[in-house]
């Protein structure tokens, strides 16, 4: 099910601490902890541009190394902030060939 561009960018920028691109030339995205780049995504301006589809929900759950049912679960508040920053941190720890947890 398509999700509104605005509950998106409104749950990543509101709920989990994500940055747009300051220059607002691209739709960007960043999350940082602790001084440390944890997740970029790109989120999509679309042919409708108002809709985001299931498969660009997709893509942004592969560029922020998280499940799709993780963020979604970020997009509707059935997975906290503390709870999706871990997932975050997981998955930028796996890429640099840390433990998975």
């Amino acid at each position: 099910m398509p999700y509104p561009k605005r509950v998106v960018v409104r749950a990543l920028t509101r709920k989990h601490g994500f940055s747009p691109d300051p220059t607002g030339k691209h739709p960007d995205f960043t999350r940082w902890e602790g001084g440390r780049l944890v997740a970029v995504t790109h989120v999509s301006h679309g042919a409708g541009g108002n809709e985001i589809s299931d498969y660009v929900l997709g893509r942004i759950a592969q560029q922020l190394r998280v499940t799709g049912p993780t963020l979604r679960g970020a997009i509707d508040c059935t997975v906290g902030p503390d709870a999706f920053l871990e997932a975050l941190l997981r998955g930028a720890d796996h890429t640099r060939g840390g433990t998975h947890r």
